[in-house]
């Protein structure tokens, strides 16, 4: 058949009329993971014998090609198997330029991936489900407003960093009266000729092109990523007006995202905090000493315009806040139209201000004073980014109560409270009132007390409850929101110290060799350095290397204690069949956990192939202890940034360490992340000279499947290219012109079992049953009934998949057991041998009872009549199992039961060998080696069977529909 023929030839043998009917045209759909395996490795052939049915170089359909849609296989009931290719979708990070290109669109990238922890968190709330699926409208839930605000300071934090880079380093300290650094080009000699307020002007250029260099990287991927939304939106979410899966619903897919509404007022944001740090720099010549007691009388004597542009500034960033608060869940049509029309105005005025003062300033030069020549450091960028981050770090505090149920009142008196407090505890000292007592107590202190006293008082109030709300099967115990927010500000700060230092420390390289003495170089004195970085940045260089040294000793310990221990795990059962290997894939496995499970080791003396089996299985538990890790990171970013809001209590700490151990500390902290900077802007380098995936290219396999909804920035979306595809796939082939005979088997590893799963709620909307009748709203009744579109007739076949025991634990709402309809999962321990053993005593009720009492579930308004395990046919009977299979193994790290760890009663979960098949050299099975498996080969025919089952009978005819080729993306 040709391969852009969209006509399939007839079957050799028509069903006779009396025939019984059965789905005798089974379509099996394999979709990779985060493997990103290779369409040949998904079809097991070599890559010259397969061809692209299908697609782009993103996202595409492949096949056999003597694979002609036809021919069943008699036995295995398959007549047609293709491979879908998404991984480029999630990696891609530049085309066909030149190198020098890609290295910055690859730096972008980095820059990206708080945006991307942020919307990670926007989707870990409690979302609340809309009356009906196709609702055009979008309620985002208790917290969206707060959490864009905190994607509002992201970008302010990025922006303090610029300005450090490109104004305070190079457009101020690196012009010292007749001098320049000498690591910047000839070209800017040129400057010389301009004060400090016009070079400052000019440079801050600069800062807005990185910002918009960001917006690019990130957006230049949407119009292949989201093109298909509306129309998949309208084609698969127009069902009946009930309750559905967000998966499922109108707006889940094309009214969650940020808009441009937000894109603009985030750069107005951005304009109106350079207007104001220029404006104050300028107002006071740069001189730290100017603003005191009496600042705001010094900053209207410095003349009219200072005074202005620094106003200006400060309302522009406060009015595109509240732009943004007022834009997330605009109320109509008319209010987002609203809304989009005042964030065009503001980045107008924006704009047109930013253009204006720089034009003035670099037209007016000549008329100010020269500068001194010592290059004092900017203004501003000492107290701007750790006011940002303080801000930041206040929302984060908030998230650990939402999900929990802390009321709103308690969470804004005590945190906005605390910021107050911290505030006026920060001016106690420049109006002069430091020295005041109360109770003998000086003031700044007692305010400060007070602060710290609220932000515990807050935390108790969330720890507390713990028992009025059941948090056991939602990551981090609820707290997922704090979690994403605390790891994006940890990841943008560390991102904005390692460019600030790195930074520094480029231009402050000497370009002489400096005293040698035959193979010694004398350094120079501790603590000089010619060009002065912003402090705030050296603050959190030191917080940042203790966090980094405190991970790595609890992470090494951890891992430490899996490698070191023989743990006897539950293992699955492979089936009737014996395994090839004569069953070492379970040596030293259970099936049934006894007393002191976890705790008692294997005494068997371990050689060869069962020695790596068994540590293959401990080193994969190493990976499963990540959301335990993570959190602790979250914890210590929390403890960690909370001294740093003070200055007064930052100088009292560093008053106690003697300025020799101060001086090495910083320098030490300094230098490192300064080394860490050089070396990755290397490595990114180097990898984007000849590849063009994205630095840290798993990650964003994660990260990037759900709709931007908490950042503008974020990466786009490949779900929403991805599901449509799958979806429309998947709708075309059962739309064959057979009445009842196709189905579709969608066998999706790792990650790719999330797109299936999206694909199958999709799908749900159209889905039969003798309650609904056939609806008849699909698309394209070109050919078959305009009920064929259903999910009635698919199965999905899982292995490796992380569904339960990651996404319906991260983003309760959108996957989580409710949405799934399998039991929840409990969270795995950072240091039990078995990180997953409170799972798996509370499998076994009556061997591990729990006489504790719980509290209620947050998520139990979210659950709905249909599910992923119910639309698969599941009607909770394991003696009829679902059209779904999944199969795992022990030694996978990213591969966990759909369903649970105790077989019995379970009608989903199914064990997979241990031992690589077809292997010319013997080798562990970990998260790959699925396909080959007998397990899978079973799982498959095992479906088929059931899509035979369940197929109508009726009069069979012979194929003559065209729509039974390749579908169209998005069809």
């Amino acid at each position: 058949m040709s391969e852009s023929s969209d006509h399939v030839s007839a079957p050799r043998h028509a069903a006779a009329p009396d025939e019984p009917s059965k789905p005798a045209y089974v379509l099996e759909i394999r979709v990779h993971g985060i493997a990103n395996a290779p369409p040949a490795v998904m079809l097991e052939s070599e890559p010259d014998e397969i061809t692209r049915r299908l697609g782009d170089d993103l996202g595409s359909f492949w096949s056999r090609k003597d694979d002609d849609n036809d021919t069943v296989d008699p036995k295995t009931g398959i007549a047609s198997t293709e491979a879908y290719s998404w991984g480029r979708l999630a990696r891609t990070g530049g085309t066909a330029i030149a190198a020098i290109g890609r290295v910055f669109v690859h730096l972008g990238w980095l820059f990206v991936l708080p945006f991307g922890l942020t919307n990670i968190a926007y989707w870990t709330r409690r979302i609340p489900l809309p009356d009906s699926a196709n609702e055009e409208k979008w309620s985002g839930g208790r917290g969206a407003k707060t959490l864009r605000l905190f994607a509002l300071t992201l970008t302010l934090i990025y922006m303090a960093a610029f300005m450090s880079v490109a104004v305070d380093l190079i457009g101020v300290q690196c012009f010292r009266g007749e001098q320049v650094c000498a690591a910047l080009p000839a070209i800017f000699d040129g400057l010389l000729g301009l004060d400090r307020a016009a070079r400052a002007a000019l440079f801050s250029l600069g800062p807005i092109a990185a910002m918009a260099l960001i917006y690019i990287v990130s957006r230049r991927g949407r119009v292949n990523y989201e093109s298909n939304v509306a129309q998949f939106s309208d084609t698969f979410m127009a069902g009946e007006e009930r309750r559905r899966p967000l998966l499922a619903t109108h707006g889940f897919w094309s009214m969650a995202r940020v808009t441009s509404t937000s894109e603009q007022l985030h750069f107005a944001a951005s304009i109106g905090l350079v207007l104001m740090l220029l404006g104050w720099d300028a107002a006071f010549a740069g001189d730290r000493t100017a603003c005191g007691a009496d600042c705001a009388t010094s900053l209207f004597a410095s003349g009219p315009v200072f005074p202005v542009v620094v106003g200006a500034g400060l309302l522009i960033v406060a009015f595109s806040a509240v732009l943004v608060v007022a834009a997330t869940s605009p109320k109509s049509q008319i209010h987002a139209a609203r809304a989009r029309r005042s964030a065009t105005a503001m980045l107008v005025v924006a704009a047109v201000l930013y253009i204006a003062y720089v034009g003035v300033m670099i037209g007016t030069t000549w008329v100010r004073e020269p500068e001194a020549a010592d290059g004092t450091p900017f203004l501003g960028l000492i107290a701007a980014p750790n006011a940002l981050a303080v801000a930041a770090l206040g929302v984060a505090y908030a998230g650990a109560g939402w999900t929990r149920g802390v009321p709103k009142g308690i969470s804004f008196t005590l945190l906005l409270g605390a910021l107050a407090l911290l505030l006026a505890s920060e001016l106690a000292d420049p109006l002069g009132y430091a020295d005041t007592r109360l109770a003998g107590i000086t003031l700044d202190w007692l305010l400060l007390g007070t602060a710290v006293a609220c932000v515990v008082a807050y935390f108790l109030v969330v720890w507390a409850r713990r028992r009025w709300t059941d948090t056991r099967f939602v990551a981090w115990a609820g707290m997922g929101p704090a979690v994403g927010m605390l790891l994006a500000l940890l990841t943008s700060m560390v991102i904005s110290s390692l460019l600030v230092l790195g930074v520094n420390s480029w231009l402050g390289t000497s370009t002489d060799a400096g005293e040698t003495e035959f193979i010694w170089r004398t350094p120079p004195e501790p603590g000089s350095t010619p060009l002065d970085a912003p402090s705030a940045y050296e603050r959190y260089s030191v917080v940042i290397a203790a966090i980094a040294l405190l991970v790595l000793i609890l992470g090494g310990a951890s891992a430490i204690g899996a490698l070191t221990r023989r743990t006897q795990f539950t293992v699955p059962s492979l089936g009737s069949e014996p395994d090839q290997d004569g069953g070492e894939a379970n040596l030293l496995g259970i099936a049934d956990p006894a007393a002191d499970y976890a705790e008692q080791e294997a005494q068997d003396v371990l050689v060869g192939r069962a020695r790596r089996i068994v540590s293959a299985r401990n080193q994969a538990t190493i990976v499963h202890r990540g959301e335990g890790l993570l959190g602790v990171i979250a914890v210590l970013a929390a403890v960690g940034f909370l001294p740093l809001t003070s200055s007064l209590a930052f100088q009292t700490i560093r008053d106690l360490v003697p300025d020799e151990a101060e001086i090495g500390i910083r320098d030490a902290a300094v230098a490192i992340l300064a080394a860490v900077a050089i070396a990755a802007v290397a490595a990114v380098a180097a990898r984007a000279a000849s590849h063009t995936e994205r630095p840290l290219a798993l990650l964003w396999d994660i990260m990037c499947f759900f709709p931007r909804a908490g950042h503008p920035f974020a990466p786009p979306c490949y779900g929403e290219r991805a599901v449509p595809e799958l979806t429309g796939r998947t709708c075309r082939w059962l739309r064959r012109d057979y009445r009842g005979r196709t189905g579709v088997v969608i066998a999706a590893h790792s990650m790719g079992t999330v797109i299936a799963a999206a694909s199958v709620l999709a799908l749900s909307n159209e889905r039969v049953s003798p309650e609904r009748g056939p609806l008849q709203t699909l698309p394209h009744p070109e050919a078959g009934d305009d009920d064929a579109c259903a999910a009635d007739r698919v199965a999905l076949l899982s292995y490796g998949t992380q569904l339960r025991a990651y996404f319906s634990r991260f983003f309760p709402s959108v996957l989580g057991p409710r949405v799934l309809g399998v039991p929840g999962c409990r969270a795995p321990s950072l240091w039990s041998p078995d990180p997953w053993a409170a799972q798996v005593r509370h499998e076994w009720p009556t061997r591990f009872p729990d006489s504790r009492t719980h509290g209620t579930d947050p998520f139990a308004q979210d659950g709905t009549d249909e599910t992923l395990a119910r639309v698969l046919g599941y009607d909770g009977d394991p003696a009829t199992p679902p059209r779904w299979r999944s199969l795992w193994r022990r030694t996978d790290y990213l591969g966990f039961p759909a369903y649970g760890y105790n077989a019995e009663g379970n009608p989903v979960d199914r064990g997979a060998t241990e031992s690589a098949p077809d292997r010319y050299i013997w080798a562990v099975a970990k998260h790959n080696d699925y396909l080959p498996t007998k397990q899978y080969l079973r799982a498959r025919d095992e479906l088929v069977s059931a899509l035979q089952a369940a197929a109508t009978p009726q009069d069979a005819t012979a194929p003559t529909d065209p729509a039974g080729g390749p579908a169209e993306a998005g069809a």
